[in-house]
């Protein structure tokens, strides 16, 4: 995605795992029923993945547009602005403390997200979006 384009397609240029796909029917996440049924996916990077760095710049770009003069990163250290990056270690130690295992997070950068509105999926199949 160039910075001049204004579409809200990311294309991954690498193998990701995928975990707690909800792409079909949306379900809950926790066992609430105060909670809305959602469509969800989780991405989980590697480190040095170039689609999680390329990713990353993309938030930093959008939310510079958005707030201009906001120090991005500070702003992410400080919890004033949220991503939706998580680390997969968190993630594993959040899980365990849980009774629950979830080793596959282990060394990862996991993009969590969630909407109650349908995803529009779409694959490339002979150099063509379907």
């Amino acid at each position: 995605m160039t910075e001049d384009t204004k579409s809200d397609l990311f294309d991954t240029k690498e193998p990701a795992l995928i975990s707690f796909p909800n792409l079909l029917e949306a379900k809950r996440v926790s066992k609430s029923a105060a909670e809305k049924p959602k469509f969800s996916i989780n991405v989980e990077f590697d480190d040095d993945s170039t689609d999680l760095s390329r990713l990353k710049s993309e938030i930093g770009r959008v939310a510079k547009a958005k707030w201009p003069g906001l120090n991005v990163g500070e702003a992410i250290r400080d919890g004033s602005l949220v991503v939706p990056i998580t680390s997969g270690d968190k993630l594993v130690a959040k899980a365990e403390a849980k009774g629950k295992k979830r080793e596959w997070s282990k060394g990862k950068q996991v993009l969590t997200a969630r909407s109650e509105f349908d995803p529009t999926l779409a694959s490339v199949i002979g150099g063509k979006y379907v």
